[in-house]
C-alpha cells in the first residue's frame, strides 16, 4: 500500500514508468493500493480498531506500505511529537505492516528536531544531497537500525532511469575479514615484468598479489612500462585490467601500437579490459563499485591503474588511499 497526501496518484504512475515499474498494472491485479488522503485523517485511521483503511490493507493481504511525505508530528501541548509518532508506529505494526516512512526536512532541521522521529523508529536512513566541485552529489546515511549490525558512515547513491537507486558502499569501508585477508603469500613465486632487464633488478619479478608504485615524471615512461606489463601477461594467457584515467581508450590504444603492442587484439581475445572514467565528476565510491564489479566477473591476474595521482585531484587523501589499497590480483 501507498499512502499519498500531496502528490496525486496518477503523478505517482507516471513518475514510476520512468523507472519500468508499472504500478496501474499492480493495481488491477489487487497487489497494490494506492491511498490519497489527509494526514490527520491518515493518523486517526491507525489509532482506531476498527479502522477502514486498515480494513482494506487486510483485504489484499497488504504486507509493506510506504508513506510518502510524512510531516513530523506535533505532541501534546505542543510537545516534541515522541508520542504522536509513536502511535503512529504502533498502528502500523499493530497489523504487522513492515513500514516505510519519508519525512520531509528542511535546511534549517537541527539534530534535536530530527529526535522525535528517530527515537521511535526502529531504522532512520537519512538521504542527503550536496555540492562537491561544481557537481551535485547524493548521498545516504544508516544512523540506526535495531537489531543488527549496519555500515555506518555516508554512503554515495545515483538515481538512474529504468532502474531507481543504486547506493555505492563507501570506499574508506572494512570489506570483511576474508576480503582484508585475501592477500597471497608466497615468497618464491614471481610476476614478470615484461620489461627486459627489469626482471634482473627486482629479483625475478614482482611478487604474487604485491602492489608496485612506479614513480616519475610526465613523459618519463610509466604508462609504456604499465603496457608492456599487460603484453606480458597477455602473452601467458593472463587476463589484465587496464584503468585509465588520464587518457581515453583510443589514445592508449595508438600509444600502445607505437611500442608495438596490438592491445586492441588483446582486447578482442578477452585478454584484457580497458575502462576509462573521465575524472572531472568522478564519484568516488561509485568508481571503486564500478571496479570491484569489473574485477568480479572479468577475473583479471594483473591490473594497472594510469594513473594513480589523478584521483589526488578530485579525492580527499583518505579515498586515494582506500583506492590505492583495492585488493588487486597481482
Amino acid at each position: 500500500m501507498i499512502v499519498l497526501f500531496e502528490v496525486a496518484p496518477d503523478k505517482l504512475i507516471r513518475d514510476a514508468a520512468l523507472f519500468g515499474w508499472g504500478l496501474r498494472a499492480l493495481e488491477r491485479d489487487g497487489r497494490l493500493r494506492m491511498v490519497f488522503t489527509r494526514r490527520q485523517l491518515f493518523q486517526r485511521e491507525l489509532q482506531r480498531a476498527d479502522s477502514p483503511l486498515l480494513a482494506e490493507a487486510a483485504e489484499i493481504g497488504v504486507r509493506r506500505i510506504f508513506v510518502d511525505g510524512l510531516i513530523r508530528l506535533p505532541g501534546p501541548d505542543g510537545g516534541d511529537g515522541r508520542d504522536a509518532f509513536h502511535l503512529l508506529a504502533a498502528g502500523l505494526h499493530r497489523e504487522n505492516l513492515t513500514a516505510v516512512l519519508a519525512l520531509e526536512s528542511t535546511l534549517t532541521d537541527t539534530a534535536n528536531a530530527r529526535a522525535a522521529e528517530e527515537f521511535v523508529a526502529d531504522t532512520v536512513i537519512r538521504v542527503s544531497i550536496e555540492a562537491v566541485q561544481r557537481a551535485a552529489l547524493r548521498s545516504l546515511e544508516v544512523v540506526k537500525s535495531r537489531g543488527h549490525e549496519f555500515a555506518l558512515g555516508r554512503h554515495t547513491f545515483r538515481i538512474i532511469n529504468g532502474q531507481g537507486l543504486e547506493v555505492y558502499r563507501r570506499v574508506q569501508a572494512p570489506r570483511g575479514q576474508q576480503r582484508e585477508a585475501g592477500a597471497a603469500f608466497d615468497p618464491i613465486t614471481r610476476v614478470a615484468t615484461g620489461v627486459p632487464g627489469l626482471d634482473e633488478l627486482v629479483n625475478g619479478g614482482y611478487f604474487v598479489a604485491s602492489t608496485t608504485l612506479v614513480v616519475g615524471i610526465s613523459g618519463v615512461g610509466k604508462s609504456v612500462m604499465a603496457l608492456q606489463y599487460i603484453a606480458e601477461g597477455a602473452r601467458r594467457g593472463e587476463r589484465s585490467l587496464m584503468i585509465t584515467l588520464d587518457e581515453p581508450p583510443a589514445q592508449v590504444l595508438r600509444n600502445a601500437h607505437s611500442i608495438g603492442i596490438d592491445l586492441q587484439a588483446l582486447i578482442d581475445r578477452g585478454l584484457v579490459h580497458l575502462w576509462y572514467e573521465p575524472p572531472q565528476e568522478m564519484e568516488i565510491d561509485r568508481h571503486f563499485a564500478q571496479i570491484e564489479a569489473i574485477v568480479e566477473t572479468f577475473k583479471p591476474r594483473r591490473t594497472v591503474i594510469d594513473s594513480l595521482s589523478t584521483y589526488g585531484a578530485w579525492a580527499p587523501p583518505s579515498e586515494v588511499f582506500a583506492i590505492s589499497s583495492m585488493p588487486s590480483s597481482r
